[in-house]
This record gives structure tokens, sequence and C-alpha cells, in this order.
């Protein structure tokens, strides 16, 4: 889980109740827990809109490659008609 071990999460929990107590603990996990939901999905939604862009890059690029073939091939044409 996470690449650590359980003496390590044991180790991260019994700091966490030293540092917050037993009373506020439940409730410094929830707003963890929410902050890290928040953090997940704007990461997702930035990587959502970056996806968009590049494929709408990658199609354009490729409409500018077709147009720029269609001008070799009728430069081309017109050279030996």
């Amino acid at each position: 889980m996470f690449g650590i071990g359980l003496f390590e999460f044991a180790l991260v929990v019994i700091i966490a109740l030293v540092l917050f107590g037993p009373q506020k603990l439940p409730d410094f996990l929830r707003q963890a827990m929410h902050f890290l939901t928040q953090t997940k999905e704007a990461a997702n939604r930035a990587k959502a809109v970056f996806e968009e862009e590049v494929w709408s890059l990658d199609q354009r690029s490729g409409s500018e490659q077709e147009s720029k073939n269609e001008t070799v091939e009728i430069n081309k044409e017109d050279r030996s008609g």
C-alpha cells in the first residue's frame, strides 16, 4: 500500500495519535481525505484538459499535414501536366 510496509504505517499512526490526540484524529483524517479527494479530482480534470488539448493539436497538425500533401500533389500535377 503506497510503497510503505506495516512498520512504517504503524509508526505514522502512532505519531498521528501523539500529535493530534484520539479526539482530534478522526476530524483530521476526514479533512485530510477530503483534501486528497479534491486534489485527485483537480489532477484528473487537469489531465483531461491536457489530453483534450493534445488531441486537438494532433487533429490540427494532421489536417495541416494533409493539406500540405494535397498542395504538393497538385504542384506535381501542374508541373507534369
